[in-house]
């Protein structure tokens, strides 16, 4: 059944997928626009207000397809009493869908003038633009691996990479992590252009050519095979499709459970202790990490950037605390002893860990049944706007 937000915009006629990340981003937009709106720290008296949220949903215009459509919305806010009292310096505006200026947004009516408005809007994004345009700038980020970005304004935060999952909620817990049954998931999606060879393609929950290991059979397995076709330390190779040459060509798909098409087999991720989060193709960061928080799998994340460039709620939320980071080179390099070694994570350390992505559902997950994700935004809004009367 799809979101009743679908049926009060009338989108069914364009028959957009709820797989399509547009479709997708639009949808969280408005389900965080409503967890803003009906939170109790919401005040209705703007003389109490901090600041104010911005009630217009981009993502569901663009999905509408209405050239123009925006036009009206922003020059009714423009003309506001309190964005012409403030200037826009109390403002936050959601934007998940466009995270830049562009031709996009110009054709639903976001004109030049307009844009030169909002200056002082803050904007939450799911990526630090700002960062990242001041590291292609700065010269240490490579223009290949992201293509350069003007932010929609001079101030904003990133709260990661929040489309909807797509999977049910699942807290996590130790007794969750012990009952898996599953050591490692790994995603492939139709998006990344994957050509996978006809094994594992055809792996699913019964396929008796794939095993789950369990932890005798993870230690029997426990080989360090360096993966030769993949030695490079170009951040822009360590692709899906790649990885999944060195698992056939290596036997990792021995311990990793392979060949997930669009989450068909969200039961599989639902059973796994670890989750692969890899840097996308030309980007440092990846929505797989969404879905690993939300089903309680210690997300195992290979991309050295995404803390810096898709931070979630940096202010409240450290990443390293609920996820197991490992170096792109060293796992190009040494990709099954990577896998491996998260066999021997001392218990712990690992319970330590469980806790804090307990906590980090908390904070990321909008819908979760003791969220904290309302009071987290508003703190990355306030810190946000403090940057303005900076020195």
């Amino acid at each position: 059944r799809q979101p009743d937000v679908v049926q009060k915009m009338n989108w069914f006629h364009r028959q957009v997928r709820p797989a399509k990340r547009l479709y997708s981003d639009a949808v969280t937009e408005l389900r965080i626009l409503e967890a803003l709106s009906n939170h109790p720290l919401r005040t209705r008296h703007h003389k109490e207000a901090s600041f104010f949220i911005v009630p217009i949903a981009i993502g569901s215009n663009l999905v509408q397809n209405h050239p123009g459509s925006l036009h009206k919305p922003f020059q009714k806010l423009l003309s506001s009493p309190l964005f012409l009292k403030t200037g826009g310096n109390r403002h936050v505006l959601l934007s998940l869908t466009e995270n830049s200026l562009g031709q996009a947004l110009e054709k639903f009516g976001v004109t030049e003038n307009i844009y030169n408005q909002l200056e002082n809007v803050t904007v939450a994004n799911s990526i630090d633009v700002y960062r990242i345009n001041d590291m292609l700038k700065s010269g240490t980020m490579d223009s290949q691996v992201q293509q350069g970005v003007k932010p929609m304004t001079n101030f904003g935060f990133s709260i990661g990479l929040m489309s909807n999952p797509g999977v049910p909620y699942q807290p996590a817990s130790w007794k969750k992590f012990q009952d898996s049954t599953n050591y490692l998931y790994f995603e492939i999606d139709d998006a990344d252009g994957t050509v996978a060879t006809a094994t594992t393609a055809s792996m699913n929950c019964n396929d008796t050519n794939t095993k789950l290991l369990d932890d005798a059979d993870v230690e029997k397995n426990t080989t360090t095979t360096t993966a030769t076709t993949a030695t490079t330390t170009n951040p822009i190779d360590i692709q899906r499709a790649s990885l999944i040459t060195i698992f056939e060509q290596h036997r990792s798909h021995d311990v990793i459970r392979l060949g997930f098409q669009s989450l068909n087999d969200k039961q599989m991720l639902m059973e796994s202790r670890f989750c692969l989060v890899v840097r996308g193709k030309t980007t440092p960061y990846s929505k797989t990490l969404i879905r690993a928080i939300k089903t309680g799998c210690l997300p195992v994340i290979v991309s050295d950037l995404l803390p810096e460039v898709a931070p979630m709620f940096k202010s409240t939320l450290n990443m390293n605390d609920f996820s197991i980071f490992i170096d792109e080179k060293d796992f190009l390099n040494m990709t099954e002893s990577s896998i491996h070694g998260l066999k021997f994570i001392a218990e712990d350390k690992l319970r330590w860990k469980i806790n804090a992505l307990r906590f980090a559902q908390r904070v990321v997950l909008y819908d979760h049944p003791e969220s904290l994700f309302v009071p987290a935004f508003l703190r990355e809004a306030g810190l946000a706007m403090r940057q303005k009367s900076a020195p």
